[in-house]
């Protein structure tokens, strides 16, 4: 039988299971050959799941991969060879027969294990090449038209992506099934999941859209979008460009905006899958806008109401049965016997009234608790309405039993409630989530305290924790690529669980300006002095408004999320308590952030993070704040902000410890002034594909203990002063393919404990200089790389090297 035009998964599974069939046989008829077959089959099963994995990305990247298909054809001229062992040899040719078929066999499997070892490996050097050359064309896409009209590419350049599964779920394989029946047989090209909040839609449309068949159907055509409250359609349609990996146009209005959308999908092969999650009725009419005469083009909407102008597909909470499931689960309870009675545990599973949510939060509260704590929350139940007739408020009074934390972890319960400051549906950098900690509860500035309350809180399923990087090393105390994520209704509960006392009394005020209009309390403040440690201020795309008043001298951190230009309130400078402050701007393109010059008042600033920001000219003549010492950037455009002023910068951040730089596209090269910083001791710069190499200067670091330019793709060399770093004690320089050599000097780092290494292709050898590194535990590389260590093993017996197995992942592009 002849290849198939097309491979695929399919295709490779016949082949493979055909040959493996044919060993089979041949093992029973043709006993003589059982070693030389079994080597054989071993070969085969491990090399499998290695050619569906290419194939995948073969298909995926619309590639045609000749190697492939050399490699099959070794494995159909393997089928063959085994059925002539099984037909031809008999009792009376078996004596000149044998030897022959079995050094063809043994031949055979030798030749496929060389074809592995040498063709694919030249194939995966070609591979790299064609990402750097990708790469290379990205960045030339990204910078437009030369005007800072591009889009930039982040960790979160996927954002249409459909999320992984959530790990418990149960009762859903029958609604999946009924869901494909709508969506895939029926002619409606717009069907909404209804339901009450925490009844899983959100996890039902997951489960759907990694269904099997779902999937071959639409392939890489599913845009999964959270929607939220405030339905911004220029933000929405911005991703799905992004997501097929086309420049952002400037949409001119929302009308502009869909046309253009209409135009894109309809240069996509269909079919098409488009799910907006979480759909508010006031959006039913933007919606609409999102339907087009496009074949085989679908929407799929979840919403906690029954949008009346389109069909709808109620989801009804879990069974009794289902519920027992999943709530014994998140409880930790055994089919055992158990000190809790089997009434009790039943009448709290009515209680939640088959509300995945409420069940899989109220069942981790209860865990490991004794009998009389599950009766006194029994009895707290008993007087309150169902879960099914309560609205959201009702099912956030449910929620707020599952706050009671002992003691020991009451800093737990208010990192908890700090999480309603930030926008919802949107990830939340944990590296932004330990700044605020750690000078709001004295957390370490490693961010361990910080992660560890995280982590409790995944536990409790207060929140949940995605981790973008395919291995984290938990010694490295890089968080960078970490995100928190909460549920809509536990947002709620947070922002209600902090707004019990009066508004002037409270510790977090959270504001939320929708439209221009401010709540009561602040447009009619009466003077009254507001005494919050934590400020959140939310905007959305229509803020235009003229800042009132606010006296808050209190406050501590600040937390600004918005969406496009936007002026700093003058009412900051009055908070000389300040030590962090957190830009974030969530729109399409980097935002101009105007008004900053109030910000050199707060001479209290310990910390200052933008996000997503054309960063405003940062030094000039007597700015200065003397008491900074972290400052971030990521996916800003640097632009203009640092020229001419490199003899400014140590004056103007003379404590600065920590730097840090990701996704930010236009910076070529680490501005000079930042090495006369004598007090800095973290340098991180990631993901920041332009940048080609560091300062000679760099040298005058004699404190710096971190170095990382992690996926520094141009980054080309290291400076010889390099040498002069005596304090550094980690370097990261992780997939700088460019990466050629380590300087000499590098064997003068003699503090040096942890090398990363990973996918510097470019690195043939390292310089005999290494043996002087006499403190260095761990080098983290790849094969080739590891290779290089072995000639210096002798020499460094502390050293340890670490060669991951890393699955296929390219978001650090």
């Amino acid at each position: 039988m002849p290849l198939p035009e097309s491979l695929g998964a399919k295709a490779l599974d016949i082949i493979f299971g055909e040959l493996l069939k044919q060993i089979g046989i041949a093992k029973d008829k043709a006993v003589q050959y059982k070693p030389a077959l079994d080597r054989m089959r071993d070969t085969i099963i491990q090399l499998q799941p290695i050619a569906e994995d290419i194939e995948e990305l073969n298909q995926m990247l619309d590639d045609t991969d000749n190697e492939m298909k050399t490699l099959l054809q070794r494995i159909k001229e393997g089928e063959t060879l085994v059925k002539e062992c099984t037909e031809e040899v008999r009792w009376w040719n078996c004596c000149w027969k044998k030897p022959s078929y079995f050094d063809k066999l043994n031949r055979l499997d030798e030749d496929i294990k060389r074809f592995v070892s040498i063709v694919l490996q030249v194939q995966q050097v070609k591979n790299e090449k064609r990402i750097m050359v990708i790469l290379k064309d990205m960045n030339a896409w990204m910078t437009g038209d030369g005007k800072g009209n591009g889009v930039m590419f982040s960790d979160d350049a996927g954002t249409c992506a459909v999320p992984e599964v959530p790990r418990l779920v149960v009762g859903l394989d029958l609604r999946v099934k009924e869901l494909k029946s709508q969506v895939l047989q029926s002619a409606t090209d717009l069907i909404v999941v209804s339901a009450p909040p925490g009844c899983g839609k959100t996890t039902l449309v997951l489960k759907f859209c990694h269904d099997k068949e779902v999937k071959e159907k639409y392939k890489e055509n599913i845009f999964f979008i959270a929607v939220s409250k405030s339905m911004n359609l220029k933000t929405i349609i911005g991703r799905m460009f992004k997501h097929k990996r086309r420049r952002v146009p400037e949409f001119q209005s929302d009308d502009d905006a869909i046309n253009q959308l209409e135009n894109l999908l309809r240069t996509i092969n269909s079919p098409i899958l488009l799910i907006l999650d979480d759909v508010w009725p006031q959006s039913q009419h933007d919606v609409e806008k999102f339907q087009f005469q496009i074949l085989d083009y679908k929407i799929l909407l979840t919403s906690r109401a029954a949008l009346r102008r389109f069909n709808c597909y109620p989801l009804k909470g879990l069974d009794q049965d289902n519920s027992t499931i999943l709530f014994r689960a998140a409880a930790g309870l055994t089919n055992e016997v158990s000190e809790i009675l089997k009434e009790d545990i039943d009448e709290a599973i009515k209680g939640c009234k088959g509300i995945p949510l409420v069940l899989k939060v109220i069942g981790r509260s209860l865990c490991g608790q004794p009998q009389a704590v599950w009766r006194a929350r029994l009895q707290e139940w008993r007087t309150g309405m169902s879960v099914l007739e309560s609205d959201d408020g009702e099912i956030l009074a449910r929620l707020r039993t599952c706050l009671e934390f002992p003691d020991s972890k009451a800093d737990v319960k208010h990192c908890f409630l700090d999480l309603g400051s930030f926008p919802e549906d949107q990830r939340i950098p944990a590296t932004t989530l330990i700044d605020m900690w750690a000078e709001l509860y004295g957390f370490d500035e490693e961010g361990v305290k910080s992660v560890a309350n995280i982590h409790e809180l995944c536990f409790r399923n207060l929140a949940s924790l995605i981790i973008i990087r395919e291995k984290f090393y938990e010694s490295e105390n890089n968080y960078s690529q970490h995100f928190v994520t909460q549920h809509d209704i536990l947002r709620e509960l947070a922002i209600i669980e902090s707004s019990t006392e009066p508004v002037e009394y409270r510790k977090r005020l959270f504001v939320n300006i929708s439209n221009n209009r401010f709540p009561s309390w602040w447009k009619y403040q009466d003077g009254k002095h507001y005494h919050a440690r934590l400020l959140a201020i939310s905007t959305d795309e229509s803020f235009s408004s003229a800042w009132p008043d606010l006296q808050a001298p209190e406050v501590e951190i600040m937390v600004i999320s918005f969406w496009g230009k936007y002026t700093l309130p003058a009412f900051i400078n009055s908070m000389k308590k300040l030590k962090v402050f957190i830009f974030t701007n969530y729109g399409s393109h980097p935002a101009e952030l105007t008004n900053f010059q109030v910000v050199p008042s707060l001479s209290n600033l310990q910390r200052i993070r933008m996000e997503h920001l054309q960063v405003p000219r940062l030094f000039v003549p007597h700015f200065q704040l003397k008491n900074l010492r972290k400052l971030s950037f990521k996916m800003c455009k640097i632009g203009d902000a640092f020229q001419n002023c490199d003899y400014l910068i140590p004056v103007a951040l003379p404590n600065l410890a920590e730097l840090c730089f990701d996704y930010c596209e236009d910076l070529l090269a680490l501005p000079s002034g930042f090495c006369e910083i004598p007090q800095l001791q973290k340098l991180h710069i990631m993901n920041c594909h332009n940048l080609t190499g560091l300062p000679e200067e760099i040298g005058k670091l004699t404190n710096l203990q971190q170095m990382r330019l992690s996926s520094c793709t141009g980054l080309s060399r290291l400076p010889k002063t390099i040498g002069k770093l005596k304090s550094l004690v980690l370097l990261d320089v992780s997939n700088c393919l460019r990466l050629e050599e380590f300087p000499s000097e590098i064997g003068e780092l003699l503090a040096l404990r942890r090398l990363d290494m990973r996918k510097c292709l470019r690195v043939h050898e390292l310089p005999e200089s290494v043996v002087k590194l006499q403190a260095l535990k761990e080098a983290i590389c790849d094969d080739d790389r590891g290779r290089l260590w072995g000639r210096y093993e002798r020499h460094l017996p502390k050293l340890k090297v670490d060669i991951p197995e890393e699955a296929i992942n390219l978001n650090w592009l």
